[in-house]
């Protein structure tokens, strides 16, 4: 294992892979052993924690840790070290987890947690170490598997991690499970070999009619008000679901209109309700003196049997996407329609250039699934741009035929389309962490954008209650 630095930069970048290493539901393995005076005060703690109440909380599980023993106490234990996680003490969790192992040394769960602390103490190789010991104490132990497979993953070591996801599948493991897949999938793409068929179709190139057979299997499109032919210059694209369209595509079409005098918009519905077209036009005909030119297209068949409508129209968009641009021969700029825009999106590098094919949102330091985000994309109708956003389609396409979409689908077929592209390119790539789409909302950002987190108090709420209040205020 190489020195803590991927740890560094995904893990203490991005908690979420810490979060699926770390949640393991061990009440469901050993409360039901307690006594019921006992798993009643086990469960009082927990209402504490939820609560906030730490200090009540750590006092119950000390008494419970010092009434009971072997993995009972452990259990109370290494929740009262997860308790010390919470409030930074990391010092205290380590002390804990010591004597949690000491309470039960043949529990697999117990020795995963010390793991998950290596982790958060930049300690790699203690931490596969740990996760080694669990899966020898349990070889079924799923979650000690998928450990072991995200924890080579992140230090890309792609061969290292195809044993261990294999096995955390075969499991059935459910923690993390659709990043254990993908650590499968690009282990096993890094090495030459062909992609997981249980997860993904391969991505091979496809000549362009292959692509328009496939993108022909996906729901058909009707097309109302597209844009005016003698326009000139780039295009937002906008793909929703009826959803979103009323939470979040008025809201963001609004803040366009606040910041910029002149832009037109593509806003492609998927599955549109029957009201909606009106509630379109009458958009339209309210932002009218912003001179923000509106169109519309919308999914005519149920795109349910494709898979769960979220992950389609995550998915899906990136096609409509290349279809668009491909009968517009308009360049054109892709957003979450839960983005939010502060400035002008010419203020955007790359909008409008000449000389570029493509640009996407880098995050270099995260794992292939997660390299390329899909919350902005600008393509041009260049030969090379088209070749690259019909690889993409067609990967996305065949897996969504395939039943196979998933998330991180749309993100996947970025990474390698700029893995079998890249080199060919007129490319630019914006900065996640610091170019003009922001997830920490700051003042002087272009485009606000969000993760899963729309509904959390603060700027960006705030903001989209403010446009859908009808009053745009001036960043």
């Amino acid at each position: 294992m190489s020195p803590a630095a991927p740890f560094d930069r995904c893990l203490a970048a991005d908690p979420y892979y810490l979060s699926v290493l770390e949640t393991i539901v061990l009440p469901m393995r050993f409360r039901d052993r307690m006594v019921p005076a006992q798993a009643a005060r086990y469960a009082a703690a927990f209402r504490h924690i939820r609560a906030q109440d730490y200090g009540t909380a750590l006092a119950l599980l000390d008494e419970l840790a010092q009434t009971t023993g072997g993995a009972d106490g452990g259990l109370a234990l290494a929740t009262a070290a997860t308790v010390h996680w919470i409030a930074g003490s990391d010092r205290a969790a380590t002390a804990l987890l010591d004597r949690c192992r000491a309470c039960a040394p043949d529990c697999a769960e117990y020795r995963h947690l010390a793991g998950v602390q290596a982790i958060r103490q930049r300690a790699p190789a203690a931490a596969a170490a740990r996760f080694l010991e669990a899966v020898t104490l349990d070889p079924g132990f799923g979650p000690g598997w998928a450990a072991l497979a995200l924890l080579y993953a992140l230090d890309d070591q792609w061969t290292a991690a195809e044993v261990p996801a294999r096995r955390a599948l075969a499991a059935g493991c459910e923690l993390g499970a659709g990043l254990v897949a993908c650590c499968l999938m690009f282990s096993t793409l890094f090495q030459g070999k062909p992609m997981a068929g249980p997860f993904l179709a391969t991505p091979e190139t496809v000549p362009a009619a292959a692509v328009e057979r496939l993108l022909a299997r996906l729901p058909a499109v009707d097309t109302s008000h597209p844009p005016p032919p003698d326009e000139t210059g780039p295009t937002l694209f906008v793909f929703c679901d009826p959803v979103y369209l009323r939470a979040h595509a008025l809201p963001l079409i609004r803040s366009l209109a606040a910041v910029a005098a002149d832009c037109a918009v593509h806003l492609h519905v998927a599955n549109p309700r029957p009201e909606d077209p009106g509630l379109i036009r009458d958009m339209a005909a309210g932002l009218s003196g912003t001179r923000i030119r509106l169109s519309h297209a919308v999914e005519t068949a149920d795109p349910g049997r494709f898979g769960p409508l979220g992950i389609y129209c995550a998915c899906v968009r990136f096609c409509r996407f290349h279809q668009f641009i491909r009968d517009s021969r308009r360049p054109a700029l892709m957003v979450d329609a839960d983005s939010l825009f502060r400035r002008p999106p010419d203020r955007i590098p790359g909008w409008g250039r000449a000389d570029l094919d493509l640009a996407l949102l880098a995050n270099p330091t995260a794992p292939p699934w997660e390299r390329f985000l899909g919350c902005g994309i600008y393509a041009a109708p260049s030969p090379d741009g088209l070749d690259t956003l019909a690889r993409i389609a067609a990967f996305i396409a065949r897996n969504l035929i395939a039943g196979k979409g998933r998330w991180f689908l749309d993100q996947i077929a970025l990474f390698l389309a700029h893995r079998t592209r890249g080199a060919g390119l007129r490319l630019l790539t914006w900065d996640a962490a610091n170019g003009p789409f922001d997830l920490r909302h700051r003042d002087d950002s272009v485009v606000w954008t969000v993760a899963i987190r729309k509904e959390e108090e603060g700027r960006y709420k705030k903001y989209k209650q403010t446009l859908l209040n009808h009053t745009i205020p001036a960043p």
